[in-house]
């Protein structure tokens, strides 16, 4: 008798469809997609969808991290270039689409990929869509015109504000606000800075080796490694370096830490037997490095209200060999029951200092965001000003660039704990370069002036009863 071929199911031939392969590209658009759609943090993002891959290859990983920070850096550029060449908008709810273009356009204009290799690889990205609707012909149509449409024609006309906003892909209420305070030349390298990629900079971690045995390693690689001015511990290296493949790595020689946020540190100046509070100490750099300074000897206590920062960041001291810290979760604007001889606030702010490292701030702050860090801001100086004993030390700083957040906030702070004043810096004392140190006293720096993170920082002392 004739037996019919059992009919296979629906299920074994899907087990034999040949899953999509990752590339740089497909990586980057969902990045972005995780960015634009579902709100999460660009460094999360990441994480989630390049670092933890096991199913790509370094380099194509490193092309999707570039092709990722790059779309979200240049973001609204972008998009009002594609807008142009849209002659019915496409809808903000086709997210997959929308990263298709956007990352195709970001490596036609500012990678130099061929226009028809930016346009083919966007084509064939965008029939993966998970929603099922591809729209090949929409992005090949609009993102070819975009790519062949120079981007000074997108920025030109329109006021001023709206100009740099889009030159320098940054929202109009930050570009319009900077250039009311500081004016439109400063603002304009401002934005500048804020749009180069950030040296890499280590702190040699002198719990585990001495800045000599460490350059020497990374000698053998043939990296070349730059001195700063200000520490000897403190060491440039050249961009696109992975640093975690460097020497020393795994042992825990270096930390990733930028000259400023060092300098922040150096100004709390811990001693050994001292008790030390980092009030905000997540992801635990300057934590670390107060341990160091101290040689191990000082006790600190690093707060951190967030239990899964908190636990990145005794991984992180592990690494580095720190015995001398001791993790906290808790809320550092919450009455503190133990007294401390000094403390560092690195309070939580805008973060406007930092964007050319994490671009994604510009696009998750607003306006009316500033006035509630200050506020939060100011709960903390006060919880932790009254933890600090009589004759002890405060470090308040914040890595924005923003009045309200820096110079406002002491000198509110002043004006509200008679018991406090102000303690300038000097740069024989501190070792902090003499341009960072304002006339007040205080260590300010600027991106475009001083080619670091801008950073904000006073040192006050409590009145001795």
């Amino acid at each position: 008798m004739h037996q019919h071929p059992r009919r296979q199911s629906s299920r074994a031939k899907k087990s034999r469809v040949k899953a999509p392969q990752v590339t740089d590209r497909s990586m980057a658009v969902e990045v972005v997609m995780a960015f634009t759609r579902e709100d999460l943090p660009l460094d999360e993002a990441l994480e989630q969808h390049v670092h933890r891959r096991t199913n790509a290859s370094r380099d194509a990983c490193a092309r999707a991290h570039e092709i990722s920070v790059g779309t979200v850096r240049h973001l609204n550029l972008l998009d009002e270039a594609l807008v142009r060449h849209m002659g019915k908008r496409l809808q903000r709810k086709y997210h997959y689409a929308w990263a298709v273009l956007r990352t195709g356009l970001y490596q036609a204009h500012f990678m130099r990929t061929p226009v028809h290799a930016a346009v083919d690889a966007a084509v064939e990205l965008v029939k993966l869509d998970p929603s099922g609707q591809s729209r090949t012909g929409f992005v090949n149509a609009v993102l070819r015109r975009a790519a062949e449409t120079p981007l000074e024609e997108v920025w030109q006309g329109g006021d001023r504000v709206k100009q740099l906003s889009l030159q320098y892909a940054h929202p109009p209420w930050m570009v319009d606000r900077w250039v009311q305070q500081i004016g439109e030349e400063a603002t304009e390298a401002r934005l500048q800075a804020a749009n180069q990629k950030a040296a890499i900079t280590v702190r040699v971690n002198r719990l585990k080796a001495t800045p000599q045995q460490w350059v020497k390693a990374v000698g053998r690689d043939e990296i070349d490694v730059e001195p700063c001015p200000e520490s000897e511990e403190s060491l440039i290296l050249p961009s696109g370096v992975r640093v975690h493949r460097l020497p020393g790595y795994d042992e825990g020689w270096f930390a990733v830490q930028d000259r400023a946020a060092q300098a922040v540190a150096r100004l709390v100046d811990p001693q050994p037997e001292e008790k030390i509070l980092d009030a905000c100490a997540a992801p635990g750099g300057k934590s670390a490095h107060l341990a160091a300074l101290s040689d191990g000897k000082a006790t600190i206590t690093a707060l951190e209200r967030s239990e899964p920062r908190m636990a990145r960041m005794a991984a992180n001291f592990a690494r580095l060999g720190v015995s001398n810290i001791t993790p906290l979760c808790a809320d550092a604007g919450e009455p503190l029951t133990e007294r401390y001889d000094r403390a560092l606030v690195d309070a939580p702010c805008t973060g406007t200092g930092v964007i050319r490292r994490h671009p994604d701030i510009k696009w998750r702050r607003r306006r009316e965001g500033i006035a509630d860090a200050v506020k939060e801001q100011q709960r903390i100086l006060a919880a932790v000003g009254a933890a600090i004993r009589p004759g002890g030390v405060m470090v308040y700083a914040t890595c924005s660039l923003e009045p309200e957040e820096n110079q406002m906030q002491v000198e509110h702070f002043l004006e509200s704990h008679p018991e406090w004043q102000r303690w300038p810096l000097t740069w024989d004392q501190t070792g902090v370069l003499p341009q960072w140190i304002n006339a007040q006293g205080d260590l300010v720096t600027e991106p475009a002036r001083d080619g670091v993170d801008g950073f904000y920082a006073a040192r006050l002392r409590k009145k001795a009863e």
